[in-house]
């Protein structure tokens, strides 16, 4: 989101596997795999022990990409116990959203 809304640029440093998770409120596991479809896509590069890095300006994702990433965070979120006023609740707060 950061790379779509410019906010990040090349070589800016991703924050590390754990700090995300804590950051967002999810499994370390979610997060690893959202860095490796990164990776994979090749918007980012990671660099064992330097970290992960911003190596290209992401193109605006496709909406099932999307629907795959939302679908990934409810499964998380109903997993770690909120319920769905909460999840709710969580996305407005964080997004600004009313």
């Amino acid at each position: 989101m950061g790379v779509a809304r410019g906010i990040l640029k090349k070589g800016d440093r991703l924050p590390p596997i754990r700090e995300m998770a804590i950051k967002l409120s999810v499994n370390p596991n979610t997060v690893a795999k959202a860095y490796r479809e990164l990776e994979r896509e090749g918007i980012v590069a990671t660099t064992t022990g330097k970290g992960t890095f911003i190596k290209r300006k992401e193109n605006v994702p496709k909406k099932d990409k999307i629907d795959a990433l939302i679908d990934m965070l409810l499964i998380e979120a109903f997993n770690a116990g909120y319920s769905k006023e909460e999840i709710i609740n969580k996305i407005n707060k964080r997004g600004g959203l009313k």
